[in-house]
Parts: structure tokens; C-alpha cells; sequence
């Protein structure tokens, strides 16, 4: 249902992006003025993933780990061993 809508903005855009460049072109002469141009209409659908990588960078360097912030006793559904399974409430150890 969704393909309705972005099918057309697929087509429509890239011919946006090459009338509105021609158009600074022809009214400009302007080499760097028509750079920048195709460079904002090819950065507006992607500037996302730039900021939003350098921020995971940011984070993944300096927050990342695991923190236990406060340890808490509490009966509950913990049973050791390896591959330690629970059958009909009864903890069932299938480690040797």
C-alpha cells in the first residue's frame, strides 16, 4: 500500500533535483552554486544517516558496557546449570 506513495517520489524527485540544478544553472552560470545545489538535494534523503552515525559513534565509544545500577535479592525462576529447563514448575538440570 505504501509503494503507492513512495513510487511516485522515486520518479518524481531525481527530475526535481535535474530541473531545479539546470534551472541555478541557467540563471547563474554559477559552477559552485549548481554544486551546491546537487549536493543539498542529494544530501536532504540521507543527511539522517550522517548525524545519526556520528552520534552512535559518539555513544558506542564512551556509554557502552553493562552497569548494574543495584543488585536485588528475590526468590523467583533462577536455576544453574547449562540448559536448564523448567517442566510443569519443577526445575529439570540437563546438564551432567
Amino acid at each position: 500500500m505504501y509503494y503507492f506513495f513512495i513510487l511516485p517520489v522515486l520518479i518524481l524527485y531525481p527530475l526535481l533535483t535535474y530541473k531545479t540544478t539546470q534551472e541555478v544553472w541557467k540563471r547563474t552560470k554559477s559552477k559552485r552554486l549548481t554544486i551546491i545545489t546537487l549536493a543539498i538535494f542529494l544530501l536532504i534523503p540521507t543527511w539522517d544517516v550522517v548525524i545519526g552515525y556520528g552520534i552512535f559513534l559518539y555513544k558506542w565509544a564512551t556509554w557502552s558496557g553493562t552497569k548494574i545500577y543495584k543488585t536485588v535479592e528475590a526468590e523467583g525462576m533462577y536455576y544453574e546449570g547449562a540448559y536448564s529447563t523448567i517442566s510443569e514448575g519443577i526445575a529439570v538440570s540437563t546438564c551432567v
